[in-house]
């Protein structure tokens, strides 16, 4: 065997190895980024800290939202709900909490959670509306809670399963008026439900710090939080997602599906989101046909609007309704 040979052949080994530590890399990021109660995920984390920070405007804040969430626990244990299931056009068993006002009313307002939140987040949305007379669903996303499903979908999934619940609450109330809100991945769940013709009973949309697509949020997260040099293996992610959840990272658009919005849209982001950038905002906004608002909270970070300025937060979000929602 010549020299030429050997090299050629040794080569070869050594791209084929590249490739499978290329795809080794891939399959922990999918793990990471997708697989609830994978060894990577649990490492990655991204979870909220519950420590007080040192300093003292940022102890401010995280007092006033530890004290917002403990009402807001408060209230959804001790509050009448019931425990209510559908099921995804996958199959997939999914759950939420139910609470009804004891007086009739076709107001309704479907609560998304966001990334790695749940209705322990999302209960300080329900509570507010709850109070402004609105029946409540507190959703638990696929993988989350006492839903099923191995996969996050980040929107694109949860989207489909969102129509489930749109569904079960017409079912119920055909002359229903219902309200969507979520954060984060629940902004973008709900913003990329409205590409897909929702019924009629759907009357508005709130999306809170909601990022532009799958793509762009991860690679926003691999230069900023993790390293630049990962993002060409993000590709290679994508082909894997495809594999083993279903869809396309790429294909997962808020920016594409709100170009085929009708639904009045209120967009809201908190000015120093570092998570998902608060420009996005803007790229969301010129994208959505349909009636639409904007508003920035200055100094909130990511998912922290509401607790950040609470009387402009809930100003701005009951003002949009009660213009776009009185007549329905």
């Amino acid at each position: 065997m010549s020299t030429a040979t050997i090299a050629l052949a040794a080569a070869g080994i050594l791209l084929f190895i590249f490739i499978l530590v290329l795809i080794g890399i891939a399959n922990a990021m999918v793990n990471a980024f997708l697989i609830p109660g994978s060894r990577a995920w649990n490492k990655v984390g991204w979870q909220e800290t519950e420590k007080e920070p040192d300093d003292p405007q940022e102890k401010i804040l995280f007092q006033r939202k530890q004290t917002v969430r403990n009402t807001a626990k408060d209230w959804m244990e001790h509050t009448e709900h019931e425990d209510v299931w559908t099921a995804a056009s996958d199959g997939v068993k999914l759950h939420a909490l139910l609470f009804r006002k004891k007086s009739p009313s076709n107001r309704w307002v479907v609560v998304v959670h966001g990334y790695r939140g749940g209705v322990y987040e999302t209960c300080t949305y329900g509570m507010k509306y709850f109070n402004r007379g609105y029946n409540v669903l507190l959703l638990e996303n696929r993988t989350k809670g006492q839903s099923g499903g191995k996969c996050v979908g980040m929107g694109w999934l949860e989207k489909n399963d969102l129509r489930k619940w749109i569904d079960y609450i017409i079912e119920k109330n055909e002359n229903a008026s219902i309200v969507l809100h979520g954060e984060s991945m629940g902004g973008a769940t709900i913003m990329m439900a409205l590409g897909d013709n929702p019924p009629s009973q759907v009357a508005a949309a709130v999306s809170d710090c909601g990022y532009t697509g799958v793509w762009q949020q991860f690679s926003y997260v691999i230069k900023n939080h993790m390293h630049k040099s990962l993002l060409p293996v993000l590709h290679i992610a994508n082909l894997l997602c495809k594999i083993r959840c279903g869809y396309s990272l790429k294909k997962a658009s808020s920016v594409n599906q709100l170009r085929k919005n009708t639904v009045p849209l209120l967009l809201l982001h908190g000015g120093n989101d570092d998570f998902v950038p608060t420009k996005m905002i803007m790229e969301n906004y010129v994208a959505a046909a349909g009636p639409k608002d904007w508003f920035i909270i200055p100094n909130a970070g990511h998912c922290q609007s509401q607790y950040a300025n609470p009387d402009a937060y809930w100003s701005k979000v009951w003002e949009f309704l009660d213009r776009h929602t009185a007549s329905k």
